[in-house]
């Protein structure tokens, strides 16, 4: 086994700058806000059946997607997700549960950062599937759960597909409702700060906050293709402290 690949498989399912699961990434130089090219995301390179893979192949393909939405080529969990020994926050707001039929973007990131799935099990390359057993490069894996879906990592102490106090106001979202004894601590607008709120529309998770049901996701603080508000390493978005772009005190 390669350990130099193996070690390209970032975790990035953590929501604070301090619990960033990355699993060594061999590509730990890339300037933020550059691009996607040359970082841990970057899988292109491997030769499968002939024909090279492509900077996009992992995660999307305009051919044969499993999701219309972003083109999905990754192969997605079908297990329920939840925390491990974890029911509620400090503050008393459930830990959610993140079902294979959510609809949020949180759901992708764990297509890889699960460890249910290895990083090459994918839809199409090539005129063929790479899924089940025959993935497109198994030395590529790594996660932050078991494969059935309870997340033990130690760094994964923070929830997504989790509820957000827009506007100081209590929100409903993927089925958990904040306790109201949060909102003293979080700001009010973190997208202020360049943090990315979502909200929930008929069953569907779309981007930009909603007083009532607003919540975050993995990507509220990370971008996965380094674009131009990655302020860091581990794709953080914007400059300065991560985490007190939500919290108003850090424990």
């Amino acid at each position: 086994m390669n350990s130099g690949i193996l070690k390209r498989a970032v975790l990035l399912f953590s929501i604070t700058a301090g619990l960033l699961l990355l699993c060594g990434p061999v590509h730990g130089g890339f300037a933020p806000g550059s691009g996607l090219a040359g970082t841990p995301h970057d899988f292109s390179g491997i030769s499968a059946g002939g024909v090279v893979t492509g900077l996009c192949t992992f995660c999307h393909t305009p051919h044969k997607a499993i999701e219309g939405l972003v083109y999905q080529n990754h192969t997605l969990a079908t297990v329920t997700f939840h925390w491990c020994g974890k029911t509620e926050t400090q503050y008393g707001t459930p830990f959610p549960v993140i079902p294979f039929t959510y609809q949020g973007p949180s759901k992708i990131c764990l297509g890889c950062h699960s460890g249910t799935l290895a990083v090459g099990n994918i839809n199409m390359f090539n005129g063929r599937s790479w899924t089940g057993s025959s993935t497109l490069d198994s030395r590529l894996g790594g996660g932050a759960a078991t494969p059935d879906g309870c997340i033990h990592h130690p760094h994964s102490d923070h929830p997504t597909a989790f509820p957000y106090p827009y506007q100081g106001v209590v929100s409903s979202y993927n089925g958990v409702t904040n306790n109201a004894s949060v909102i003293s601590d979080l700001n009010p607008d973190p997208t202020a700060s360049g943090i990315r709120l979502f909200r929930e529309e008929a069953g569907n998770i779309v981007a930009g906050p909603a007083i009532g049901r607003a919540g975050i996701e993995c990507s509220s603080c990370h971008d996965p293709h380094n674009g131009p508000t990655v302020g860091g390493s581990g794709f953080i978005r914007g400059q300065g402290s991560l985490c007190q772009k939500c919290h108003k005190s850090i424990f």
